[in-house]
Order: structure tokens, then C-alpha cells, then sequence
């Protein structure tokens, strides 16, 4: 890497000088290196591609780079011209990987990379936002593969504290059905409130049902065809089993208003009189496990 800049260098007669002069990291070499790729850019598009892979969760494939680096709205990619003269200027930084349908997926070759990135290029929150932001609306709005819809999308939301987004797509996008169940339960209990109700307090918690009409529609908590008395309301996985620590609480926060001596339906949310001859609403075994035991299940939207 040296051995690069001193090759690009072009005044020999400074070239003592330079070699004094450089960085005696890995971290500063290549902080100087992207410095001057990005300096010496024509084409607009070095930092945006630097931006956009670290912002990504593994990387990015090939056809995704010139989508987002062209124009997404118009789903106009960027021209190969433009794009093989990017690509030529970031390869000694990047790597390829196998990823979706075996397609190539390309990250930084080495860990110095996304540091120099992360604080050259994406110092400020404001500026990591924006590049989150157009990953979310590229994946929710331009992507056609489902798979990498349901793959990457939620990481994209979380990232930029969209939670409203993120529990629509999990709940009511039907592509949010190719998510694993290790993913529904880690992105729906992210935002998922973390207080605890003390044991001795649940019998004093309002009782959280479905009601009548509930009990026997679907869609409330997953796009399925799956009823809702046989889905966890939290991560839309099916409840196997009903056990007592299954059922759903709130804290003294988020306690339903006007639920005092009443039973509150969560898909309808209505709180009345008589409505627990529904059935209670449950969580799935991963929802209600020892480190989610009574714990509060309003999702902070």
C-alpha cells in the first residue's frame, strides 16, 4: 500500500521526503489513500460507494451499487462506462464474497477500510442517517428480489429508527414472510419495550385478549393465513404452545387506557366489558423465554 502511493507520488525529488512523511499504520495508510481516491475522483460516485457498502449490513452485490449509484426513483442503473471506472478505483480496497443466488457480494477487504470510512466519510449521524435512509427506500420501494427484501430491509429500518416501518413491513408486507424466525424475533423485540412486571404484580395487569371477532381473523401480526389465537403477537411466529408464562402483559407504562377492570383486545385494541370470551393473546417460546419473562409486549412505534 505504500509501495502505491509512492508509485503514484510523480515528484522523485521529494521522494525522501514522502516516504518520511507516511502514515506508520495500516489505519493511517489507507486514510491517505482514500483520501486521495476520493480527491481524485471525476466521476462523483468513490464516496458514495464507500458510503453505501459500509452502511450495508455484509456488503453489496454488483447490480444493487449501480442502482442505488445511478438513479433509484427512475430505476435508471448507473452507466457500465461510469461504473467499471468506480469499480477499477475502489478494487484494491474491496473483496468478493458469495451471496444471494451465488452473485458476487463486495466489502472492504480489510477492517481498516470501514474505520477510515466510518470516520472520514460518515463522521457525523446526519450523514449515516442519509445513506440508511436510501438503502430502506431502495430495498422497500426499488428491489424486486424478495429474498434480499427480507434479508436486508429491517436492518436498514432499524438503523434509522424507523420502527413504524419496521413493524409494518414485519406485520403487513408479504415479503417480510421470507425473514427466518431468528431474524422476526430479533428485529421485533428490538423495539419492544425491556421493562420487567415484578411476578407478584401480573395478576394485577390488565389481561391482554383477542376478542371474539380477533380471535378468528388473520393478518393481525403476519401476513400469513395463519388465525391470530395461533400467532405470537410480538414476532407473527406460530404458538406452539400456551403456556401461563406465555401470555401477554403490559407495564404500568404502557397499561391500556381506560382498561381499569376490563379486558383489552390487542389486534382491535378496544378495552370493554365481557371480551375475554375470546381467548388470551400469547407469545411464541423464543418471545417468552428466561430473558423475556414478563416482559412488557407494547412494540414503541
Amino acid at each position: 500500500m505504500a509501495c502505491e502511493e509512492l508509485r503514484v507520488f510523480g515528484d522523485f525529488s521529494r521522494l525522501t521526503d514522502k516516504i518520511r512523511s507516511l502514515p506508520d499504520s495500516m489505519e493511517g495508510l489507507m486514510r491517505m489513500r482514500i483520501t486521495r481516491v476520493v480527491k481524485e475522483d471525476e466521476t462523483g460516485c468513490v464516496e458514495k460507494m464507500l458510503c453505501l457498502i459500509e452502511c450495508s449490513e455484509l456488503g453489496l452485490q454488483e447490480p444493487e451499487l449501480q442502482m442505488l449509484l445511478g438513479d433509484p426513483e427512475t430505476a435508471t442503473p448507473l452507466p457500465a462506462l461510469t461504473w467499471g471506472q468506480v469499480l477499477r478505483t475502489l478494487k484494491p480496497f474491496l473483496r468478493n464474497t458469495a451471496g444471494f443466488q451465488n452473485l458476487p457480494v463486495l466489502g472492504f477487504f480489510h477492517n481498516s477500510v470501514s474505520k477510515v470510512v466510518q470516520k472520514s466519510l460518515l463522521g457525523t449521524p446526519a450523514v449515516r442517517q442519509s445513506y440508511h435512509n436510501v438503502l430502506a427506500d431502495y430495498y422497500q420501494g426499488v428491489c424486486a428480489i424478495q429474498q434480499l427484501v427480507a434479508s436486508k430491509l429491517p436492518y436498514q429500518l432499524r438503523k434509522t429508527g424507523m420502527n413504524s416501518r419496521l413493524v409494518a413491513f414485519v406485520q403487513k408486507d408479504p415479503r417480510s414472510l421470507y425473514m427466518t424466525a431468528g431474524n422476526r424475533h430479533k428485529y421485533m423485540n428490538g423495539v419492544r419495550c425491556h421493562n420487567k412486571i415484578p411476578p407478584d404484580e401480573l395478576a394485577l395487569r390488565t389481561a391482554v385478549v383477542l376478542c371474539k371477532k380477533c380471535v378468528t381473523k388473520t393478518s393481525a401480526f403476519t401476513p400469513s393465513k395463519a388465525l391470530n389465537r395461533d400467532i405470537c403477537v410480538i414476532c407473527g411466529q406460530r404458538t406452539r404452545t400456551k403456556a401461563l408464562h406465555q401470555r401477554v402483559h403490559f407495564c404500568a407504562i404502557h397499561e391500556p387506557p381506560d382498561a381499569e377492570g376490563k379486558d383489552y383486545c390487542i389486534s382491535c385494541e378496544t378495552s370493554r366489558q365481557n371480551v375475554f370470551t375470546g381467548r388470551r393473546a400469547y407469545l411464541c417460546a423464543q418471545c417468552s423465554s428466561d430473558s423475556l419473562e414478563n416482559t412488557c409486549a407494547k412494540l414503541l412505534v
